[in-house]
């Protein structure tokens, strides 16, 4: 019997899950109920984060590996994904716009976003629906805007950590306006690291009988020293190495700004016109420290597009939505190298490896139709059309950037290539009560190569061959809530790649690969009391191999059936609340990371953790707040993440989790 089969019968047993009050991530329109796995994170201020990692844990499935200072790796049902492409599958916007354009995405890119003051994180996990498109494979993370308030108020916070995080942020509201700032200094827990980053936000609003603009300008600016792994088995263990950095001169440096306006009009009272037009630019240049002989990249891209998406009825029981998305992005990207790799110097040249231009087109179609087949019953079709087009300029000569081979590096010459993707969904749920549903979708979701899958190409790698990953995907679920008192989702998903992209553990870049994925996720809210309440989030996950990998000179790695690499069958967070007084609040959290294995062969492994988290808030008089907690309150020695090293894949190597920290945070609202 298959795992999957094994967990319908275990869902028809239990018959559970949840569905979130209101959330506008699946659709470009504010819902009561939505027929998909959706997790709603309200407030992440209240988590004290110095990282969004640590909000973003609350969602089943979904893990971030830490990586130095903003650096993050992303898991939404899925492994934690590396390479050109590991931030492919996911897509990361603000208020439905991504953070960076479809073919241009950056594994780290969640630090462009301004989570730390945002209204809420939504986290749909799996595919997309036909508004998303592109990279919305394994899960879409959409952090949304603060609200306007009634009246006007202004906050002001101060945050400090004893591992060196300080910070100071502004938030001013009015009925129409908000501005928002936030400052950060880590000093580092390693040698030789930390950040300053900057962010701010605009976000202004006017509107008519009919009508509503809201207009949103955000900038962020990091300057990071970054740490670098540290290497051996157990090394995250060794207390003489947790604050070793190996990568003194490693540095990430990145500027990002984006503006949308979301124009609403509602010609009739059942009918709605959604227009979205953004413009983006981000850039950045950084040390690549986990790279044999450490080259410089610099890279950067330019955006203008718009969304849009109309709602309308067809007749009393069917709402036809359709909708037009375009963008254009020109991009660049450089790397050279300076440092001299003993071990196979012919192999990693010295000077530049790459140096090219690449813009990139993309369009796309959608229609959707909602039918409400009885008051029970209801069902959903709709698909996407999307055609993505890449004219590539290459500044250096074409082939190997090395006098002989073997070559890491392959140059691609000059070339326009275009991708055409279309992306079905079905769904139908229904509504056993008023409290109580199911649902079951299918869907196929697909993401065209990034721009560095194409045009970095690496030894073995053919432009021709690379086509766009898709992935057919089926899940069914159950949500509701008793009274006010239990809230629950659970569903089951099966999902299937094909055209897979990835990085061998020797920094081989493959690609035409298969991959399967299936589980479990539940999450359960109790109100146990009127002063107690308990939040899990749970997960089991099996995501395997479904292909063998065929190396350089006509060998074959037999991974057909393994387990991937950086995934963890189970993931968990619980957290049990007590609500001392109306003013004061004490939340503990368990955060349970399962073994996982470090490469595809299944050899060597990282055993997993326990971290155990204790939050307290106190508001005092006069709009007074303070927060403390204590971060890792068992000081557990542990991995943010473990894989192994690219010219030795028998060598362990680890970003170090840091031990037993506190903070405190104090805040002052103005009125």
């Amino acid at each position: 019997m298959s795992l999957f089969t094994t967990l319908l019968l275990i869902s028809s047993l239990s018959g559970e899950t949840a569905m979130e009050n209101i959330t506008i991530t699946a659709e470009r329109q504010a819902q009561a109920k939505v027929a998909a796995s959706v997790s709603r994170i309200e407030t992440p201020a209240e988590f004290q984060p110095t990282h969004i990692s640590e909000v973003l844990s609350s969602s089943p499935g979904t893990w971030l590996n830490r990586g130095s200072g903003q650096e993050s790796l992303t898991a939404i049902r899925s492994p934690v994904l590396t390479g050109a492409g590991g931030c492919g599958p996911f897509l990361m916007a603000e208020d439905g716009i991504s953070l960076r354009a479809p073919a241009f995405c950056n594994v780290n890119q969640l630090f462009d976003a301004f989570y730390e003051m945002a209204d809420r994180i939504e986290v749909l996990r799996g595919p997309g629906s036909v508004f998303q498109g592109s990279n919305a494979m394994h899960g879409v993370i959409n952090i949304i805007s603060p609200q306007f308030t009634q009246d006007a108020q202004t906050t002001l916070s101060v945050n400090d950590t004893s591992h060196g995080n300080t910070s100071i942020g502004i938030d001013h509201r009015t009925p129409d306006v908000i501005i928002q700032s936030l400052s950060v200094r880590d000093t580092g827990y390693k040698e030789d690291s930390g950040y300053d980053q900057q962010k701010l936000r605009l976000k202004v609003r006017q509107q008519g009988e009919n009508w509503q603009l809201t207009h949103n300008l955000n900038y962020m600016s990091l300057q990071q020293d970054t740490a670098g792994y540290i290497e051996g088995k157990d090394a995250y263990k060794d207390d003489d190495l947790k604050q070793a950095n190996d990568d003194p001169d490693a540095y990430r440096n990145a500027d990002s700004l984006r503006f949308w306006s979301e124009w609403r009009y509602r010609p009739q009272t059942d009918s709605e016109l959604v227009f979205t037009p953004y413009l983006r630019s981000n850039k950045m240049d950084f040390l690549m420290h986990f790279q044999p002989g450490k080259p410089v990249e610099k890279s950067g891209h330019d955006s203008v597009g718009f969304q849009s998406a109309f709602f309308r009825p067809y007749n009393a029981s069917t709402r036809l939505v359709t909708g037009f998305d375009a963008d254009f992005t020109s991009g660049y990207l450089q790397e050279h190298q300076e440092t001299v790799v003993t071990s196979a110097p012919d192999e990693f040249p010295l000077g530049d490896h790459y140096d090219y231009d690449v813009d990139v087109y993309t369009i796309a179609m959608f229609i959707q139709a909602d039918f409400q087949l009885n008051p029970r019953w209801q069902m959903s079709l709709g698909t996407r059309l999307e055609h993505a087009r890449y004219d590539y300029t290459n500044n250096l000569s074409d082939g190997i950037a090395c006098t002989s081979l073997p070559c890491r590096y392959i140059r691609p010459a000059d070339a326009v290539l275009s991708f055409y993707d279309y992306s079905p969904k079905f769904t139908t749920s229904y509504q056993f009560n008023e409290n109580h549903s199911t649902f079951f979708s299918v869907k196929r979701a697909h993401r065209a190569p990034q721009t560095t899958e194409l045009f970095r190409l690496e030894e073995g790698q053919e432009l021709a061959d690379i086509d766009s990953e898709q992935m057919d995907a089926a899940e069914w679920g159950f949500q509701g809530h008793f009274a006010d008192a239990l809230s629950y989702q659970f569903s089951l998903y099966q999902m299937r790649k094909e055209n897979v992209i990835f990085k061998t553990a020797d920094r081989l870049q493959v690609d035409g690969q298969k991959t399967h994925h299936q589980g479990m996720e539940a999450s359960l809210y109790w109100q146990i009391s009127q002063s107690w309440w308990l939040d899990t989030a749970l997960s089991y996950g099996k995501h395997q191999y479904a292909s063998n990998i065929e190396l350089l000179g006509s060998t074959t790695a037999d991974i057909d059936g393994n387990i991937m690499d950086t995934a963890p069958r189970h993931l968990h967070n619980v957290k049990l609340g007590w609500q001392a007084t109306p003013a004061a609040r004490l939340v503990a959290e368990v955060i349970y990371v399962g073994q996982y294995y470090l490469e595809p062969e299944n050899t060597l492994s990282y055993p997993g953790h326990t971290l155990t988290n204790l939050r307290y808030s106190q508001s005092l008089p006069q709009h007074w707040q303070i927060g403390v907690a204590v971060m890792n309150l068992t000081n557990e020695d542990y991995a943010e993440r473990a894989d192994v090293t690219p010219l030795d894949p028998t060598l362990e190597r680890y970003f170090i989790g840091e031990p037993r920290s506190f903070r405190l945070s104090i805040q002052k609202t103005l009125f």
